[in-house]
C-alpha cells in the first residue's frame, strides 16, 4: 500500500492537556511545557508521514478517543460547579490567573504572521478561554454572592487590559479584547455596580467617575449610569439620592475643563456622562438645559439634544434646536454645519423659507463654494432672483472681518458676470500655486477664455479640457465629506446624498448672455496673455519640470482663444514668443508641441 505524504489532522489543536481541575482542563502551561509539546507534536507528525493511509486512520481514531477523556465539562456541569464554589476559592483562582498573565507565562515572543500580514504576539492563546471561564464564574458571584468579592475579582481581571500595551502579557492574532467571547461592556458595567454598592454615598460620585474614566478605553462603548442600573435586575440602591450628587460632581468637572486649553479624552468622557445623567434626571429637557448652558463652547450638547428630539420624532422642535445652535455655537464650521442640519430638517417639514434662511446662514458662518451654490440655487430660482441672492452675499462678504478666499470671490464675481473684477483678481494673484484651494487660477482662467471668445470651445481642444474640469477642481463632492457629515450623524441624521448644483452648469448660461464689445473681449484676452507669459516664465525659468505640462496647457489654451476670436496672428505670436524665450528647455518644448499638435484649432508644428 502506498504511503501518503500529507499531514494527518490533529483533533486537539490547542494542546492544552496538562491536567484537569474541577472547572475543566487546566489550561496553564509553562514555557518549558509549551516547548516540550511542540517537540512532541513535531515527532508525532514525522512519525505519521511514514504510516500508510490505514495506519494513519487508526492513529487518528486513537487520538480522538483520548481527546474525549479530557474534554471540558458541559455548560450545565460548569454552572452547577460554579454555584457550589466558595468566594475565597474564586478570588484565589483569579489571583493565580492574573499573576500568570502578568508574569508572561502565556507569552512566547513577537513574530511575523503570514495569515494577517503583520507581526503579532505569539504564545499560548488559551489565556482567552481561561479568562472567559473566570469571567463567567465572577458573573455568578456578582448575581448571588458578596459584591465586594465580585468587585475585587472584576478589578483584577480588568486591570490586565490596562497593561495590554506592555510586551509579554497577551498573545493572539487579534487585540486582546477581541480574543474573548465575554462582553467587556457588560463586565465593566457590573464592576461599576459593585463599586457603587460598596462606596458610601458621600464618596460615591468621585470614586465611580475615577474608575469609569480609567476603564473607558476598554470595550466598544462608553458605560454610564444607565448601563450600571441595567447590569442587575434589582433596583440600584440610593438612586434618587445619588443622581443629583452625580450631576453636581460632573458639572464641577466640566467647570474645570472649561479652563483648560485643550480637550482631552477624559474631558469628552465627562461630557458624555453629564449629558446621560441630565437625560436620566429630566429627559430631553435636561439635554436642552445643558445645550443652552454649555452648548456654545461644547457643540456636542446640541448634537445630543437634537438627536434625542429626532428619536422622539419631534422634527419641529429639532429644527428649532438646530436653528438656535447655528446662531449660538462659537466655532464657525460647527455653526455652518448646524445651519445645514436646520436646512435638512426644514426640507422634511416642507418649510421652504426656513430652508433658504438656513442655507444662507450656513454659507455666512463658514463660506464655501458648495454652500454658496446650495444657497443661490435653492428652489430653482429665476436668474434675477439668483442674481439678487449673489449680490447680497457679495456685499455681506465685503463687510466681514475675515474676507472669503480669492477663489470663492472669483466664483461670486463670475456668477454675477463681473469678468473685469475676476481678471483683476487673477492678475493680482500668484502665477504659481494654482492648485491651492484658495487660488482663483483654475476657476477664472478657463471662464475668462470663454468670455473672451464668446463661445464654448470644441470638446477636443485644451480650452474645453480646462472648462470641463471646473467642478472637479472645486471638489464639490469632497466638500460633502467635511466635518458637517459627522455632525449630521451625531444629530441622528443621514448626511444628504444630493450633489450640489454644478458650478459650470450655473455659469455657462450666464457667460453666454454676456454681450461684451469686441474691444472688451480683446482686452480680456490680452490680460490672459500677460498672465500666461508670467506663469510660463515662473515655471520654466525655475525648472519646475513637473509643472511643464501646466505651463503648456495655459499657453495652448490661450492661443486657441485667440484663434477662436479671429486673431490667429496673436495666437501664433504667443506660441512663437514662448518658444523663443526658452530655447534650451527641450522638455518644455516637447510638452508644448504635443499639446499644440493635438489641438483641433491650432496648426501642427514639427517635432
Amino acid at each position: 500500500m502506498e504511503r501518503s505524504n500529507h499531514l494527518i489532522p490533529l483533533p486537539i489543536q490547542n494542546r492544552q492537556v496538562s491536567g484537569a481541575t474541577k472547572y475543566g482542563p487546566k489550561r496553564y502551561r509553562s514555557k518549558r511545557q509549551a516547548g516540550s509539546e511542540i517537540a512532541i507534536e513535531a515527532q508525532l507528525l514525522d512519525y505519521a508521514r511514514r504510516l500508510t493511509d490505514e495506519q494513519q486512520k487508526q492513529l487518528l481514531e486513537r487520538i480522538e478517543a483520548l481527546a474525549k477523556d479530557i474534554q471540558s465539562p458541559t455548560a450545565e456541569e460548569l454552572g452547577a460547579s460554579i454555584e457550589d464554589e466558595k468566594p475565597s476559592q474564586l478570588f484565589n483562582d483569579v489571583e493565580d490567573f492574573v499573576r500568570r498573565l502578568e508574569a508572561g507565562d502565556y507569552f512566547d515572543g513577537w513574530g511575523w504572521d503570514p495569515r494577517i500580514g503583520e507581526e503579532r504576539a505569539w504564545g499560548d492563546e488559551s489565556w482567552a478561554q481561561e479568562m472567559d471561564e473566570i469571567l463567567e464564574r465572577i458573573s455568578h458571584c456578582f448575581q448571588s454572592g458578596p459584591p465586594a468579592v465580585a468587585g475585587e475579582c472584576y478589578s483584577r481581571v480588568l486591570g490586565t487590559f490596562l497593561m495590554g500595551d506592555e510586551a509579554g502579557i497577551f498573545c493572539g492574532p487579534e487585540p486582546a479584547e477581541r480574543m474573548l467571547d465575554s462582553d467587556l461592556n457588560l463586565v465593566r458595567a457590573r464592576y461599576f455596580r459593585c463599586v457603587y454598592e460598596q462606596t458610601a454615598l458621600s464618596k460615591r460620585a468621585q470614586r465611580l467617575f475615577v474608575i469609569m474614566d480609567e476603564l473607558d478605553g476598554i470595550g466598544t462603548a462608553t458605560i454610564g449610569l444607565q448601563a450600571v442600573m441595567d447590569s442587575k435586575s434589582s433596583r440600584l440602591p440610593d438612586y434618587e439620592d445619588f443622581l443629583p450628587l452625580w450631576i453636581d460632581f460632573l458639572k464641577s468637572r466640566e467647570q474645570e475643563r472649561s479652563h483648560r486649553p485643550s480637550l482631552f479624552q477624559w474631558e469628552r468622557h465627562s461630557q458624555w456622562l453629564l449629558r446621560e445623567a441630565l437625560q436620566l434626571a429630566k429627559g430631553v429637557d435636561g439635554l436642552a438645559e445643558l445645550a443652552r448652558e454649555r452648548g456654545p463652547g461644547n457643540p456636542e450638547a446640541y448634537h445630543q439634544w437634537i438627536a434625542a428630539l429626532i428619536r422622539e420624532d419631534n422634527l419641529k422642535k429639532a429644527a428649532f434646536a438646530a436653528r438656535e445652535a447655528s446662531e449660538r455655537i462659537e466655532n464657525a464650521e460647527e455653526r455652518a454645519a448646524m445651519g445645514e442640519v436646520w436646512a435638512e430638517l426644514s426640507v422634511r417639514l416642507s418649510h421652504p423659507r426656513d430652508v433658504l434662511n438656513a442655507r444662507r446662514l450656513a454659507f455666512r458662518a463658514s463660506p464655501s463654494t458648495r454652500r454658496l451654490l446650495e444657497y443661490c440655487s435653492e428652489g430653482e430660482p429665476a436668474q434675477n432672483t439668483m442674481r439678487q441672492r449673489l449680490k447680497a452675499e457679495l456685499e455681506y462678504a465685503e463687510t466681514c472681518e475675515k474676507a472669503p478666499s480669492p477663489r470663492l470671490m472669483a466664483v461670486l464675481d463670475l456668477l454675477l458676470g463681473q469678468v473685469e473684477l475676476a481678471l483683476e483678481s487673477l492678475e493680482d494673484s500668484s502665477v504659481i500655486g494654482w492648485s491651492r484651494k484658495d487660488h482663483p487660477g483654475h476657476i477664472s482662467f478657463p471662464a475668462l477664455l470663454i468670455v473672451g471668445t464668446n463661445s464654448i470651445p470644441k470638446s477636443e481642444s485644451v480650452m474645453a479640457r480646462l472648462w470641463s474640469q471646473l467642478d472637479t477642481i472645486l471638489s464639490l463632492k469632497d466638500e460633502d465629506e467635511l466635518p458637517s457629515a459627522a455632525i449630521f450623524r451625531a444629530c441622528g441624521l443621514t448626511p444628504p446624498s444630493k450633489t450640489p448644483s454644478s458650478f459650470r452648469a450655473l455659469l455657462e448660461p450666464i457667460l453666454e448672455r454676456l454681450r461684451l464689445s469686441a474691444k472688451r473681449r480683446a482686452e480680456l484676452l490680452e490680460g490672459l496673455k500677460r498672465i500666461t507669459l508670467r506663469r510660463v516664465q515662473s515655471i520654466v525659468e525655475n525648472r519646475f519640470r513637473g509643472a511643464y505640462e501646466r505651463a503648456s496647457l495655459v499657453t495652448v489654451a490661450c492661443a486657441e482663444a485667440f484663434f477662436l476670436a479671429g486673431d490667429e496672428e496673436a495666437g501664433l505670436e504667443l506660441l512663437k514668443v514662448t518658444r523663443q524665450d526658452f530655447p534650451r528647455h527641450r522638455a518644455f518644448h516637447k510638452e508644448l508641441s504635443e499639446l499644440q499638435n493635438d489641438s483641433p484649432l491650432l496648426p501642427n508644428v514639427a517635432a
